[in-house]
């Protein structure tokens, strides 16, 4: 009988770096990091809700057994996927281990189909360079809600692009 306690291996490089399936409990360590960046992110636990962290298009790179980076790429319908959770931990960048879990696994898993993502605008000229296009702008409202005669004088707004 296979041993279905080791997760599946995607890639494996020279230096090390490997991409695997997504385990659940990667996620935490993966909705850290997106946290920081969106404190109100929490896409990838609806995502987990409807499909299992081991189902193709949940990706994790270590490095030296450490996650480092992560993406996901899940189909939406046929021929449209949403993409998502694309993260290189601070200490890991410029390895080149964002573009290969991104393009040499995550991307050609796709195929020739639509990939739709979410970005923040400080992301949006990486995405030109790698072909997305700015579909809309989102706005991120924080603060405290106040129904009946309040005020949004304490709410700050942060502007999110979606890329196509």
């Amino acid at each position: 009988m296979a041993d279905n306690s080791e997760p599946h291996i995607y890639k494996r490089w020279d230096d090390g770096f490997v991409v695997r399936k997504m385990k659940r409990e990667d996620t935490r360590v993966v909705q850290e990091w997106f946290a920081a960046i969106c404190p109100t992110s929490c896409d990838l636990a609806v995502a987990l809700s409807a499909y299992p962290p081991d189902t193709r298009g949940f990706f994790v790179g270590e490095f030296d057994g450490e996650l480092v980076a992560s993406v996901i790429r899940i189909p939406v319908c046929e021929g449209i996927y949403y993409g998502s959770y694309y993260y290189v931990d601070e200490r890991f960048r410029a390895k080149g281990f964002g573009r290969r879990i991104r393009d040499d696994v995550a991307d050609v898993d796709l195929g020739k189909n639509i990939v739709c993502i979410d970005a923040h605008d400080n992301l949006e000229a990486m995405n030109r360079r790698h072909g997305y296009h700015t579909a809309f702008k989102v706005a991120l409202h924080s603060g405290t809600y106040r129904p009946t005669g309040g005020t949004r004088s304490d709410a700050n707004l942060v502007n999110v692009s979606a890329s196509v």
